[in-house]
């Protein structure tokens, strides 16, 4: 078992120097999203048909699926319907919008109002990635 749990470790380092995140998805569909950044790494220990990641732990039996990711796909659900349009994001709502960097410090970006809806134009953002807010809802969306 020392020895599976070993090549295990290796194999998943070996990955991670590629991904961004671990993903564990439990059957009761629960999903729990650990980042992997040159400061973070999750620590998994295996004991007794038990993982444990960061102080969390799981039954092996329990876990549907277990998976290295680009991207954190636990984010939060919006109630707003947000559409890349080349260099714009268009939302369905008329709540202010407010747009972010990772930092916190706000971004200025012209937004339009047309049909209902927003259009938030980032063609003169720089790479990277942001946060936009509208209203109770937020989302994070990198600039490439």
């Amino acid at each position: 078992m020392k020895k599976i749990a070993l090549v295990f470790c290796l194999a998943l380092t070996v990955l991670a120097a590629s991904a961004r995140g671990l993903l564990i998805t439990t059957k009761g569909g629960v999903a729990a999203y650990f980042p992997i950044t040159a400061t973070e790494r999750p620590v998994m220990i295996f004991v007794n048909s038990q993982v444990w990641v960061e102080g969390r732990h799981y039954q092996f039996g329990d876990i549907a699926e277990f998976r290295l990711v680009d991207a954190d796909p636990t984010g939060v659900r919006l109630p707003i319907v947000a559409e890349r349009a080349g260099s714009a994001i268009v939302l369905n709502t008329l709540a202010t919008v407010v747009v972010s960097d990772l930092g916190g410090r706000l971004v200025e970006v012209p937004v339009s109002q047309a049909d209902g809806r927003q259009v938030v134009d980032v063609s003169r953002l720089p790479k990277g990635a942001y946060v936009v807010k509208a209203g109770k809802s937020s989302f994070k969306f990198v600039k490439k």
